[in-house]
């Protein structure tokens, strides 16, 4: 194991269509030898949190900019898109994001 990091993968809603994703993230960094863990809709205070369906929760507390939190971004980034307001906005300002695209 990687000393002093540790990743949790979860997700607050629809975990179900984020599971192969989360399958990746969670096998992919224990592979490389990081402990990892998985529970939805759990944040690990003594992790790096590795975030699915955020569009579909209200994070709207996430207001200031945090390590500790990853936004594993599964969805198209455009105004015309429904779920992208302004709370979603804020999230994605205020954590890492990891986007499918790049």
């Amino acid at each position: 194991m990687k000393p002093n990091i540790k990743f949790h993968i979860t997700a607050f809603e629809g975990s179900n269509a984020f599971k192969e994703f989360m399958m990746f993230c969670y096998h992919g960094l224990q592979s490389l030898g990081y402990e990892t863990t998985w529970q939805d809709q759990k944040i690990d205070s003594s992790a790096i949190n590795i975030l699915f369906g955020t569009t579909l929760s209200d994070l709207s507390t996430l207001t200031q900019p945090t390590d500790e939190i990853i936004i594993f971004n599964l969805e198209q980034v455009s105004p015309e898109v429904p779920w992208f307001n302004i709370a979603y906005m804020r999230q994605l300002l205020n954590a890492t994001v990891w986007d499918y695209n790049h």
